[in-house]
């Protein structure tokens, strides 16, 4: 019994002891995984960080080129609004200098206007005395024409009547 005392406690020994080189291998390599990806995480930072300073460099070579270009185009604005100024300004002076000649041209035209005008209204009326006229012969004719096939029938009416009354007159005799 006595060697159980003893060697019991060396066996569980022994086992927690490999139980213990195991664990700690396993730990190490978690460890070790560990320290790898903070290692990547920090390459990625530093990666990130590199690809954010060249994407800040290349933003602030467009931002330049966009002022630059910006500068160009707000220079050729002036130039292009300094030239339609010029432009309006000699329309301006030109337009003053037909204008006294359009009010005579106006004023000629206006009565031209009214003179059309005129005849224009005395055209409508003559027109519209045309229709008039116009309607009435044709109710005129219709009804000319509508009395004559009443005559004619009245008319044949008449012819039938006197062939009756010749028949009659020949049956009688």
């Amino acid at each position: 019994m006595n060697k159980w005392y003893f060697g019991l406690p060396i066996v569980g020994l022994i086992a927690f002891a490999l139980y213990f080189v195991q664990f700690d291998k396993e730990d190490d390599a978690r460890e070790k995984a560990k320290q790898e990806a903070i290692e990547k995480d920090k390459q990625a930072k530093l990666e990130a960080e590199r690809q954010a300073r060249i994407l800040a460099v290349e933003d602030a070579k467009r931002q330049i080129e966009a002022r630059r270009a910006e500068s160009a185009r707000k220079k050729a604005d002036k130039e292009a609004a300094e030239a339609k100024r010029d432009d309006e300004r000699l329309a301006l002076e030109k337009a003053r200098s037909e204008s006294g000649q359009l009010a005579i041209d106006l004023k000629e035209l206006t009565e031209a206007v009214e003179k059309e005008d005129r005849r224009l209204k005395e055209a409508q009326e003559e027109k519209r005395q045309s229709l008039a006229d116009r309607d009435f012969v044709l109710s005129y004719n219709e009804s000319a024409r509508k009395n004559k096939d009443r005559i004619m029938q009245l008319i044949e009416k008449i012819d039938l009547a006197e062939a009756e009354r010749a028949k009659m007159a020949a049956l009688k005799k």
